[in-house]
């Protein structure tokens, strides 16, 4: 599937030796990212779709930030699992921030209409608390209880994820 859609290199079965040379050649990018734009903040949408809706939803990240103009993205992801990160950057405080910020609600909204999640690996941060009701509905106050039962205080990381 990927190979149809225009994926430029695809390995399977590799071996340790290869896993940490690609493993390392990742973790390479996000400075990589950061030397070749300085000026530029980024942020990181990161979603997950069911293995069959990845090549659609790559397509999609890749519109979605095409259409913030001043921007830079790349566009990488774990096609085994369904996991896309899209790093887009523009200068702090530009106007393409507004624009960014649509792109992330549609990119996110469409990974959940597809049967995905709005955060892939990195964990529900802040910036997805948006997103959890329309993810988990009713459940989401389940969530809340649990919580409650083991914090009842609301010490443990107060106000982030139920203000």
């Amino acid at each position: 599937m990927c190979l149809q859609k225009g994926c430029q290199e695809f390995r399977p079965g590799l071996d340790r030796a290869q896993r940490d040379r690609l493993l390392k050649a990742r973790y390479g990018l996000g400075e990589m990212i950061r030397r070749n734009h300085p000026d530029q903040s980024r942020i990181v949408i990161d979603v997950a779709v069911p293995v069959s809706a990845y090549p659609e939803m790559i397509v999609f990240a890749i519109e979605e930030a095409r259409k913030v103009k001043t921007a830079i993205a790349y566009t990488f992801g774990h096609a085994g699992d369904g996991n896309i990160h899209l790093v887009i950057g523009a200068k702090e405080g530009g106007p393409e921030w507004a624009e960014i910020d649509e792109a992330n609600n549609r990119i996110v909204t469409k990974a959940l209409a597809m049967g995905g999640t709005a955060t892939g690996e990195h964990g529900v941060g802040i910036g997805k608390t948006k997103f959890m009701t329309l993810e988990h509905g009713k459940s989401l106050e389940w969530m809340k209880k649990v919580k409650f039962l083991f914090d009842p205080k609301g010490i443990l990381n107060p106000g982030k994820m139920f203000p």
